[in-house]
């Protein structure tokens, strides 16, 4: 049996490649939550529990809002309330469940 070239394939991460990415990605949490918390309207429901009613957001497009709702959704930091879809609210960064 014939042997195969070894491929090899060097990555170098920069230690200040690391950092950077780190503050992008916290910079942009804070961000999206301060649009989402800002632009929608503060309510409680029944548990007493803050969510943060989106619907004006959606229904007349909001500065930044598009975006900030989907990176927090993308990142699975953006919980909807169970009954009404128009409610969210924002999980703690690092508790998402598409952090990597």
């Amino acid at each position: 049996m014939a042997e195969l070239p070894e491929l090899m394939v060097k990555i170098t991460v920069d230690a200040s490649d690391v950092e950077m990415r780190k503050l992008e990605r916290s910079l942009a949490y804070e961000f999206a939550t301060e649009v989402i918390t800002d632009d929608s309207i503060t309510v409680w429901d029944v548990d007493d529990e803050v969510w943060h009613d989106i619907a004006a957001c959606l229904e007349f497009e909001a500065p930044d809002f598009a975006d900030s709702k989907r990176y927090l959704e993308l990142r699975g930091l953006l919980q909807v309330h169970p009954t009404n879809p128009n409610w969210v609210r924002v999980v703690d960064e690092g508790e998402g469940a598409n952090d990597v």
